[in-house]
């Protein structure tokens, strides 16, 4: 049951003409009279977005590794004191697709031939999916993870979404 202060989580995909997608939102259920989301949830949202900045506009360009790439957003959110996790994946017709995923898992193999020795291609897509924990001070400093998922293609500046992606909670009334 939903109720009032409650943080909602939405993953939802579709296929529609063979094509597939990955999409994840957070909504806030507004206690009687807030007009907005607590600051320190917030503040959490701000440190997801850090880390989708970490990843596709500073770690990701083409011809780099998948290994790499995740190490060095891992590397900045760590420099900021941000607890985080990347599991993104490429997509395709089956919704996640081949190609290099840049993920915790994919990061710790060490056979060869594994997804993050793989370069990044140009052009390609993928489903950027991560999440933070923040302890969020209105809450006695429970933490509280913040999970998005959009698709992208990667450029030579990084990855870019196809859609903007979400830099607020959804507000349900």
């Amino acid at each position: 049951m939903i109720e009032r202060g409650d943080v909602v989580h939405l993953d939802f995909g579709i296929t529609y003409m063979g094509l597939n997608t990955d999409w994840q939102k957070m909504a806030y259920v507004l206690l009687p009279g807030e007009k907005d989301a607590p600051a320190g949830l917030k503040n959490a949202m701000k440190n997801t977005n850090a880390l989708q900045d970490a990843l596709t506009l500073r770690a990701a360009r083409p011809g780099k590794p998948a290994a790499e790439v995740y190490a060095q957003a891992m590397d900045e959110m760590k420099q900021k004191g941000i607890e985080a996790q990347i599991y993104s994946h490429p997509i395709g017709n089956q919704g996640h697709g081949l190609g290099p995923s840049i993920d915790f898992r994919s990061a710790q193999r060490t056979d060869i031939g594994a997804s993050q020795a793989k370069p990044l291609r140009k052009g390609s897509y993928l489903s950027v999916e991560l999440n933070t924990q923040t302890a969020v001070p209105e809450w006695d400093g429970q933490k509280v993870y913040i999970m998005m998922e959009d698709d992208a293609y990667l450029t030579d500046e990084g990855y870019k979404f196809f859609i903007p992606r979400q830099e607020a909670f959804y507000l349900v009334k």
